[in-house]
């Protein structure tokens, strides 16, 4: 090196292209990489960028979105209501066709998804979720909002992921629930986990808001517990601004979920007849707007599935041949990630 900086030079150099300009002096110009531009000067620093086609802007629309909004508005159907037809209830369905599971309730977004799972199974005061202590705050906060106790173990330092092997031991006679989380959209090792719910006689659900499409074992992630939660937040890998849904295999779980986002009045439940369920429940209803947009989306999303995994793939492939740096490892059994940003 031809300059020494210490740790507090570092930190205080704030800007973009003063890091640069501090790399460029301290480290020899091979290690800045004479590859990085054809110039071997740093696109920061005024060299020729090595891409010069502009990227595409998020999210991306397919075609239909205005359509869609403009039929729901002119129409005037602008609330699902109790008639199960409508976008939101067409996006259901094919939402849970496209991952192979037998029911979905959409709901406004991934935290209320995940709050009426855990209310479907009266997750209260005393009770206790095994899950992650690496994710997004939704998850701890759904469990909260129970009165309910998250108790974190630790993540796979290969893989990110939460480490089924240690579900069991922070398991007790309070333990109801095990929520791992398929964060960046990498699946968890469901195997695992799902012995464990087996054993332990509990349920498993999935916090797969950021993992739409991906596999564990060729199933869609989602789909392998007793239910799986997602995101359609703006960021995600199917947007839709704000929104969320939970896929289920059981159709009677599916009612309890439907109650408890839906103020007590189930799916089942004829138009304002007025009975209502007695379960926790709270207002988390899908309006048609972002149904209308998540439909002209949903038909896309596979084929950016398609090519996030490839790219992905092919991205941990050179990033493993630089010494020092170590991608995240997916499981053995994860057939696909959902590559999620």
């Amino acid at each position: 090196m031809t300059e020494q900086f210490s740790r507090r030079d570092f930190l205080s150099t704030s800007s973009q292209v003063g890091l640069a300009a501090v790399f460029a002096g301290a480290v020899p110009t091979v290690l800045v990489g004479s590859g990085a531009s054809p110039d071997g000067k740093p696109a920061v620093l005024g060299g020729t960028p090595m891409n010069k086609a502009s990227y595409s802007g998020w999210p991306i629309l397919q075609g239909d979105e205005e359509k869609n909004i403009l039929e729901i508005l002119r129409a005037g159907q602008w609330f699902r209501g109790y008639q199960n037809q409508g976008m939101v209830a067409e996006f259901e369905k094919e939402f849970a066709t496209a991952n192979g599971a037998n029911a979905c309730v959409a709901t406004s977004n991934g935290t209320g998804a995940l709050i009426a799972t855990l209310a479907a199974l009266d997750i209260g005061p005393g009770d206790e979720v095994v899950t992650t202590p690496w994710t997004f705050i939704a998850t701890i906060n759904s469990i909260i909002a129970h009165f309910a106790l998250p108790v974190p173990i630790d993540v796979d330092l290969e893989t990110f992921q939460l480490d089924g092997k240690l579900a069991d031991a922070a398991c007790n006679e309070n333990t109801r629930c095990l929520l791992p989380v398929h964060i960046g959209g990498a699946p968890a090792n469901m195997d695992e986990f799902i012995a464990v719910g087996k054993k332990r006689n509990i349920r498993v659900i999935e916090d797969a808001c950021q993992a739409h499409f991906g596999q564990w074992r060729g199933k869609k992630l989602g789909t392998l517990g007793d239910a799986g939660c997602f995101s359609f937040q703006v960021s995600k890998n199917l947007p839709s601004g704000e929104g969320g849904a939970v896929l289920t295999n059981d159709e009677d779980l599916a009612e309890r979920i439907y109650r408890c986002h839906n103020n007590c009045t189930g799916r089942r439940t004829k138009a304002l007849d007025g009975s209502y369920g007695m379960v926790r429940a709270f207002n988390f209803r899908m309006a048609e707007f972002p149904a209308a947009v998540l439909r002209a989306q949903l038909k896309h999303v596979e084929k950016f599935a398609a090519i996030r995994e490839a790219n992905g793939r092919y991205l941990n492939k050179l990033l493993a041949d630089v010494p020092g740096v170590y991608p995240a490892k997916i499981e053995e059994g994860g057939t696909m990630s959902a590559w999620h940003l």
